[in-house]
């Protein structure tokens, strides 16, 4: 993570913290350079939180606040475009703990027009065990624009369903920054 000064005019004793939390991880001053950095050499339950970089001087302060959780975040363009009125989503997910929970065989994907009753239903095959912080993805295809779509992914072990997580998609075209 990395926090920086653009400008600090008057130049004054700019200082640096930083926190997880309400602990403090880390102190210094900006002397030549104009950024601070602080590296999490492990990820682990106690790391996650919300990290802040407290930027000081006497006329006040400014922060740069960083969520890290164990929750994989989507790529920054999953949607793709296949024909005129049709477009594409690419799911992905990580399960948190594999070793915490009873080997998942399988996923049962629904997937079903936003305000719409019926879900239409998929099983989605795992190869082998599911290692931590391996990236899962699946890609549905042929949902029409530009209707929202709302997806239920459930794990599947041998004991039966687990939790059900829901997410809504949603098309929105792409911006022309030449317009």
């Amino acid at each position: 993570m990395s926090c920086r000064v653009l400008r600090a005019y008057p130049t004054r004793v700019l200082t640096f913290e930083w926190r997880l939390g309400n602990k403090l991880l880390r102190t210094g001053q900006f002397d030549a350079q104009d950024s601070t950095e602080y590296t999490i050499r492990s990820l682990s339950r106690d790391s996650y939180g919300i990290y802040n970089c407290n930027v000081i001087n006497e006329a006040g302060a400014g922060r740069c606040s960083f969520l890290v959780t164990e929750f994989y975040y989507d790529t920054y363009n999953p949607l793709w475009q296949n024909r005129a009125r049709v477009y594409a989503y690419s799911l992905e997910w990580t399960q948190m703990n594999p070793d915490a929970v009873d080997r998942i065989l399988t996923y049962h994907l629904g997937i079903r027009q936003a305000g719409q009753q019926r879900w239409w239903e998929q099983e989605i095959a795992v190869n082998g065990k599911i290692q931590k912080g391996e990236l899962i993805t699946y890609n549905l295809t042929e949902l029409i624009k530009p209707e929202a779509y709302e997806v239920r992914l459930t794990p599947v072990t041998i004991f039966g369903d687990g939790d059900s997580t829901i997410r809504v998609i949603k098309y929105s075209a792409p911006m022309n920054p030449h317009l």
